[in-house]
């Protein structure tokens, strides 16, 4: 019996973990969730949004630069620090990083934690790119 009881719980465990996996609300990024470059310099001529970059501090200062305006909170730190962005929960974050994938698994850790975050497509590359 106790057997057949741990079964069921790993039964249990195993769907919820498949579900939560294919479940895009939990860890993907919807088209709201994301913002393209070209948007966001048209935004930055009118207001200067919250943008957090999500790279290494090496990174930031590197060849690809930073986007004027926006602060470092290296990926890998961002759970811990996220009491620093409670102030922003009510307002739109920007998301930043090389490429757009770090910054997009940010965004998803952000809006999971009920912040409003969208993810710059193209990261740093296609900033660089677009003039």
């Amino acid at each position: 019996m106790k057997i057949i009881f741990i079964i069921g719980i790993i039964v249990v465990v195993l769907f919820t973990v498949k579900n939560w996996k294919m479940n895009p609300s939990m860890n993907q990024i919807d088209g709201s969730d994301i913002i393209t470059v070209g948007a966001l310099k048209e935004k930055l001529k009118n207001e200067q949004p919250i943008m957090i970059d999500v790279r290494t501090p090496d990174e930031f200062v590197g060849k690809l630069g930073h986007i004027e305006g926006s602060f470092l909170i290296p990926l890998n730190e961002l759970p811990q620090r996220l009491q620093e962005l409670e102030k922003y929960k009510n307002e739109e974050i920007i998301m930043v990083c090389r490429s757009g994938n770090r910054s997009g698994q940010a965004t998803v850790f952000l809006n999971n934690n009920d912040f409003n975050a969208r993810n710059m497509v193209g990261g740093m590359i296609k900033w660089n790119m677009t003039k």
